[in-house]
């Protein structure tokens, strides 16, 4: 590991890159669920990340080098400084954006920053107040940090909650390598970003501390051999699928959270497993990526919950992207057809609020609503006996897995104790095949639509 000294105002701060051999192939498209998508999609995607705007903030090399170059692409320089292109961010440009390797090729619009520049000025830690507003669709963070105090380390993840819920960002940033290693200070603690570590494990993990503390990262895996080149696999899928609703709910950062949570896939993992109060696994967290099964949710479309009996069944596959008000229960009713797997995500974004009306003080408070996810076989009658549920305290999220469950009717239930908005995804299939898929999808056309 290189370890590089930013001083950030009076803050000195230690950011740490894990390089690894350069390239990882074409591979891990299978592994992802990649291939599959194109296969659904007659041979080719969806969509590819056309018109998004994005940012690649890089901790520089050992000789300030913090730029990436990837053929065919221009990336703008947002620091400004000219010191070279390193290896490490032409990687991680290429894993998120070339027109060969990457899910989405069809980013044009990027921009590269030096890490400690964009601590610094975007999120303003050296100014104080206001925090720059962001016009980016995706930021990639494949660099981690390790703060000098807690109140210096809290200033910079409630800056970066702080923007991604205001300005809709959506943030994937990385953890440490090496499974000997418990989970950096940051980036890798934050609420509102997508953490991401390896497919294979050797990842550092472990439990949040003082930032929101009880939380096990990373959130998702991806196949890689380093954590910074896992990280921009995952910002592609979600720039796959950001890109796919163009127009729709689906464009909402908690949106594309949830289809990516609860699309993830667990049959890598012998030994994956959850609790009612712990969401995710220590290790995996949801799982690895697939953007099929992500994308399969997204493309069924979004279904209004009911929110008292009788309710409305929506499709066996779908999202909603709605506000809590903070009082009752929403309730989304699916059919099984033939036994199979359910898997549901519910995901809010943690609220930062600014303490100080001084444009020289960031003074964040951050709140975080506790929303609770059950699910209930209504086959015989409406919530008739409780399956599952996921009350975790800690998370800003809540997940329901269950394998081999026998065909019927079941109810999502969600219940919380305060206002606000939510993403919730969910799958209720046989593992799709073929023909069967074709019928599936078609079913589930019988749901209430929500309109945007």
């Amino acid at each position: 590991m290189i370890r590089i000294q930013f001083i950030v105002s009076s803050l000195a701060v230690f950011f740490g890159l894990a390089f690894a051999s350069i390239g990882f192939g074409q591979a891990y498209k299978e592994d992802v669920g990649f291939n599959a998508l194109l296969n659904y999609n007659g041979g080719v995607a969806p969509a590819d990340g056309s018109g998004l705007t994005v940012a690649m903030p890089e901790a520089p090399d050992g000789s300030g080098r913090y730029m990436g170059s990837v053929s065919g692409k221009t990336i703008n320089n947002g620091t400004g400084t000219n010191t070279g292109i390193s290896s490490h961010a032409s990687t991680v440009g290429r894993n998120f954006f070339d027109n060969s390797v990457s899910l989405a090729p069809g980013i044009t619009d990027i921009t590269g920053y030096e890490a400690g520049d964009y601590i610094n000025r975007v999120l303003n830690l050296a100014g104080g107040d206001p925090l720059t507003t962001e016009t980016y669709d995706i930021t990639n963070h494949s660099y981690i940090g390790f703060a000098g105090s807690t109140a210096e380390k809290n200033q910079v993840l409630s800056r970066l909650d702080f923007v991604v819920n205001r300005d809709n960002m959506l943030s994937v940033v990385g953890t440490n390598n090496s499974s000997s290693n418990t989970t950096p200070d940051y980036l890798a603690t934050s609420y509102n970003s997508i953490v991401v570590g390896l497919s294979n494990g050797n990842h550092a993990r472990g439990q949040t501390s003082d930032y929101g503390a009880g939380r096990f990262k990373p959130d998702i895996v991806a196949p890689s051999n380093a954590t910074s080149f896992s990280t921009p696999f995952v910002s592609a899928g979600a720039a796959l699928l950001r890109s796919a609703g163009v127009g729709t709910n689906a464009e909402q950062n908690e949106v594309t959270k949830a289809l990516l949570f609860a699309g993830a896939t667990k049959h890598e993992f012998s030994d994956w497993d959850r609790t009612s109060t712990r969401p995710v696994d220590e290790v995996f967290g949801f799982g690895e990526m697939n953007v099929f099964n992500s994308y399969l949710m997204l493309e069924a479309g979004e279904f209004e919950a009911s929110t008292s009996e009788p309710t409305q069944l929506v499709g066996d596959r779908g999202y909603d992207f709605d506000n809590y008000s903070g009082t009752g229960d929403l309730f989304y009713d699916v059919d099984l057809i033939e036994d199979g797997d359910i898997s549901a995500a519910l995901v809010w974004n943690a609220i930062v609020n600014d303490g100080d009306a001084s444009t020289a003080v960031f003074d964040p408070t951050v709140t975080v609503a506790n929303l609770d996810l059950e699910l209930y076989d209504s086959s015989g009658s409406f919530l008739g006996s409780l399956i599952d549920s996921s009350v975790s305290t800690d998370y800003n999220y809540e997940h329901i897995f269950i394998e081999n469950l026998s065909a019927g009717r079941y109810t999502f239930r969600i219940t919380g104790d305060s206002a606000t908005d939510f993403a919730f995804a969910w799958t209720a299939v046989p593992e799709p095949t073929g023909g069967l898929l074709v019928g599936l999808l078609a079913l589930a056309a019988f749901g209430r639509r929500r309109r945007v």
